[in-house]
């Protein structure tokens, strides 16, 4: 038989492909166990309050930084 993203989980992170990766975090998107979508969400906004964090990625927002005071 196939197995399905989530049956075939990697046990290790070092060792996990991104396509692994992708088919954990759709699987916590998707689950019906609040606490693997609050887990979700949680590593969601993480990475976003980082990326939007960075100096280096503000100019791509249009952003020019915050001003003097």
């Amino acid at each position: 038989t196939r197995s399905s993203p989530s049956s075939r989980a990697c046990r290790s992170w070092p060792s996990a492909s991104v396509e692994d990766i992708q088919a954990g975090l759709v699987s916590m998107r998707r689950s019906s166990l609040s606490l693997r979508l609050q887990a979700y969400h949680a590593l969601r906004d993480l990475t976003h309050a980082a990326w939007y964090a960075d100096e280096a990625r503000w100019s791509e927002l249009g952003y020019p930084g915050p001003t003097a005071l």
